[in-house]
């Protein structure tokens, strides 16, 4: 049954990308706010529209691609995962990026389609400042006259019938509320970060990324290149010494796995030595396993993995204005980058709920917990003692291998002698030698899910997972054709609670930022900001979309003291 669901998934997805036409993808990206300094986080939220006909969130495309780009090229690249069109995630900013602005431009699979670059148009312009440095973007950098200190920007108006609620002044340490009220239904982000001194660039906002959509049937699309329906959507090519011996063998598959989870694998088969993975999104930056399967040890061959992303070139950057005047405030702004770091990073966060994997159900599987039983140093006698539903036997290669109970139609008990998918830390092992020679006392878990899978393209008769108590599997013994990667997944969607934070040292900038708050109409809602340590003025902004597409957006300011 769970085979038949995915490809029928898979299926309707491309017959509907097939009858319905392509999708015209544009991507809104709001930002926690527009000027940061190196190191730092940003904190995005990002709204997919497809404009192919009257515009509406975008069903389909389920990863987005951003690059921070500036006149020398690209310095940032990261993935954030969307789902009905909305998205979250988070941008790092390295410590060694050069003091400039820099375009945040977002696009998807789909954009690859279009002819032309006009999904680049009005990408967000961001400030960033390296404290650490001199180094700056050769031309992209003015001196500014020192005694230019007004930099306030004044309140937009708000837009839609959204209304923001908050007290004009709160005491440092405490918790503020704010109440928010829509008249229809909606999704926002909200932000409150502290103002000072250094001047944000001008952010277009919501309402004129959605005024300058294109008209429907007015984007010329030609491309074929398969939209990320499900998750990003990975292209690989075989290279080597031994491609074309690789090549000719009668049955080759090529696999990736990332440490973790069982469901974090995926294979294909490669024709022309090309092979195309068809995730559900990966996320964090993890070892992925690459292998090649199907041909003799010793073959010099690998996977290379293409990357996804454009490296755009973007004009029009307006040069990043430096005054005298920020020293303070940019001081203040690299101290408290520090103490986010080092002291409170992972306490203030609160993790989204991401898509769910609808391949390995928890109810399909028995678990063997191994804590539970008598402990056996070698992997046979584990499978022996304690796991009935697998066993080792020799395979059609003469070589060891494991085998899986299964109860057939009848009722009658029989093993899957071949086609078992073995992972370890959810990395396949092909080789089942490899594993059979593991320490098992570093095993935790068995997983066994006693039915047939579809993986990509290659059908399975069962899966078994053998999880281990400090994620060893790095350590198994790899055969020449496996290469381990690093690979940068979908950020985890994450909201900025700081529900958690110490009250010494408290520099937070940002106070607050939940990426996807949803207004129910004409219901208030509230929330809780617990201000920082230190005074100065802050800044709530709040805009998205209500249920009918349109613009909504309030702003207020507040003192801390």
């Amino acid at each position: 049954m769970t085979m038949r669901k995915t490809l029928l998934s898979l299926f309707a997805a491309l017959a509907a990308f097939t009858a319905a036409g392509q999708p015209v993808e544009r991507i809104y990206v709001s930002t926690d706010k527009g000027a940061y300094v190196a190191g730092d986080l940003v904190w995005c939220s990002l709204f997919c529209i497809d404009a192919a006909g009257t515009p509406v969130l975008s069903s389909a495309s389920s990863i987005a691609y951003l690059e921070l780009v500036s006149s020398q090229g690209t310095a940032v690249t990261g993935k954030i995962a969307l789902i009905g069109g909305r998205g979250a995630g988070v941008l790092a900013l390295p410590a060694n990026m050069p003091t400039g602005n820099y375009a945040l431009v977002a696009y998807t699979s789909c954009n690859r389609n279009e002819q032309g670059q006009g999904y680049l148009d009005g990408a967000r312009i961001l400030s960033v400042f390296n404290t650490m440095t001199t180094e700056r973007i050769p031309g992209g950098v003015e001196i500014i006259d020192n005694q230019i200190t007004d930099t306030e920007d004044a309140l937009s108006d708000p837009l839609g019938g959204l209304v923001l609620q908050v007290n004009r002044r709160a005491k440092a340490g405490s918790v503020l509320p704010l109440f928010l009220r829509c008249g229809t239904d909606a999704s926002v982000s909200v932000s409150v970060y502290r103002t000072d001194e250094i001047a944000e660039p001008a952010a277009p906002g919501i309402d004129r990324f959605l005024a300058g959509l294109p008209a429907p049937g007015s984007v010329r699309v030609t491309g074929d290149r398969i939209p990320d329906f499900d998750g990003e959507v990975i292209y690989a090519t075989i290279n080597g010494k031994d491609r074309e011996k690789a090549l000719s063998v009668p049955h080759p598959i090529a696999i990736i796995s990332a440490q973790g989870a069982a469901s974090d694998t995926y294979t294909s088969d490669f024709q022309d030595g090309k092979a195309v993975f068809f995730t559900n999104n990966i996320y964090g930056d993890r070892d992925l396993v690459c292998e090649l399967g199907g041909m003799d040890e010793g073959t010099q061959c690998f996977l290379h993995l293409e990357q996804p992303y454009l490296y755009p070139t973007v004009s029009g950057i307006p040069p990043l204005k430096l005054s005298e005047t920020y020293r303070t405030a940019l001081l203040e702004r690299h101290l408290a980058m520090q103490a986010f770091h080092a002291g409170y990073a992972d306490t203030l966060v609160q993790f989204l709920p991401v898509r769910e994997n609808l391949l390995l159900r928890r109810e399909d599987r028995t678990v063997y917990h191994l804590d539970d039983y008598v402990r056996f140093p070698t992997v046979d006698e584990v499978l022996v003692e304690l796991v009935p539903e697998l066993r080792v036997r020799r395979g059609k290669r003469r070589t060891r291998e494991i085998q899986m109970l299964y109860t057939d139609k009848a009722g009658a008990l029989s093993y899957f002698r071949d086609n078992i998918l073995v992972l370890l830390d959810g990395i396949a092992v092909t080789d089942h030698a490899r594993l059979l020679e593991y320490d098992a006392l570093l095993f935790q878990d068995i997983e066994i899910y006693p039915h047939p899978y579809l993986f990509g393209m290659n059908v399975y008769n069962g899966i078994v997972n053998f999880s281990t108590r400090k994620g060893g599997s790095l350590s198994l013994r790899m055969n020449d054709l496996t290469q381990v990667i690093d690979f940068k997944g979908a950020s985890y969607p994450v909201a900025l609670t700081g529900k958690h934070v110490p009250a010494e040292n408290d520099r937070r900038q940002t106070l607050f930022w939940h990426p996807a708050v949803t207004l129910p109409a004409g219901q208030e809602v509230r929330l809780e900001v617990r201000t920082g340590a230190h005074p100065g003025r802050y800044r709530v902004v709040m805009e998205g979309l209500d249920g009918r597409l349109g613009a909504v957006r309030s702003e207020a300011e507040f003192e801390v003291y």
